[in-house]
């Protein structure tokens, strides 16, 4: 059975933009992300590089995401 897991990060401002700083042990495969930002506020990253999305196969954190809730 899989289980969630939570990491403290922090946000940085470097110039006129926020950096997410995620932990070293987050494992996010690939550099391209896809940033949802839900009606209750709660942010969701998910990788979006070829290798990141072939990842999810490995940790498959994201199943029930649904892309088109996107648009």
């Amino acid at each position: 059975m899989k289980q969630s897991v939570e990491w403290e990060g922090r946000v940085e401002k470097r110039g006129d933009e926020r950096v997410i700083v995620l932990p070293k042990d987050l494992v996010l495969v690939g550099e391209a992300i896809k940033i949802r930002q839900d009606d209750w506020g709660e942010i969701t990253i998910r990788p979006t590089s070829p290798e990141g999305l072939a990842a999810l196969d490995r940790f498959g954190p994201f199943g029930d995401w649904n892309d088109e809730e996107m648009n």
